[in-house]
């Protein structure tokens, strides 16, 4: 049979009848339907980059509202423990905030004194990455005593109330934020979506 087509195409060429009467089955995939697929590919990885950089400032703004709200509770942690720092037990522990800033100071008090202004050492500075911290009144200082951890706002302000919120904002995109509320009657530190 192969040698019957064989001989038949020979003969079909030197007669003059055209090729395109012969059907020759096809194998692989036309230059148009690669186009296609490349170009569907493309516009769905386009969408998944998208996606994925709004998901990262998303992450970052939540990753640093949790640094905050760590940092508050363990200065209420060292503050119920009674932590030892340089051989002494300090007066008070506290997380101060300043509006505007990508970082926050966790201290601890040597001295606290009507008549003087307090001194204090601190203990570490926290970096927020790609966040920043937005308060209504600044500096915020949120004071644990020890043994009990009893806690008290301090501030430029008379009087902060019963509960703080602290907002943390992405540098970039201030729509994307969480809120840290502090409450010192129950001495709760909770974390939600500013509204």
């Amino acid at each position: 049979m192969k040698r019957f087509v064989k001989c038949f195409g020979a003969l079909s060429r030197s007669r003059g009848i055209p090729r395109s009467t012969f059907h020759v089955p096809r194998k692989g995939f036309t230059l148009i339907e690669i186009l296609v697929i490349v170009a569907i590919v493309g516009i769905f990885s386009g969408f998944l980059v998208i996606n994925f950089s709004a998901g990262n400032k998303i992450r970052d703004v939540k990753n640093a509202a949790l640094l905050v709200v760590d940092g508050i509770k363990r200065m209420q942690t060292m503050a119920l423990a009674g932590e030892v720092i340089d051989g002494k037990v300090p007066l008070a522990y506290q997380a101060s905030f300043s509006s505007g800033l990508s970082k926050f100071n966790l201290d601890y008090y040597i001295s606290i004194s009507e008549s003087e202004p307090s001194s204090t050492a601190t203990i570490e500075t926290v970096e927020l990455t790609n966040a920043k911290i937005e308060l209504n009144v600044s500096p915020v200082n949120v004071i644990f005593y020890p043994p009990r951890a009893n806690m008290e706002f301090r501030s430029g302000a008379p009087s902060l109330g019963h509960s703080i919120k602290i907002k943390v904002v992405h540098i970039n995109d201030s729509s994307i934020n969480y809120c840290v509320e502090v409450n010192d009657i129950s001495g709760r530190v909770d974390i939600e979506e500013c509204s």
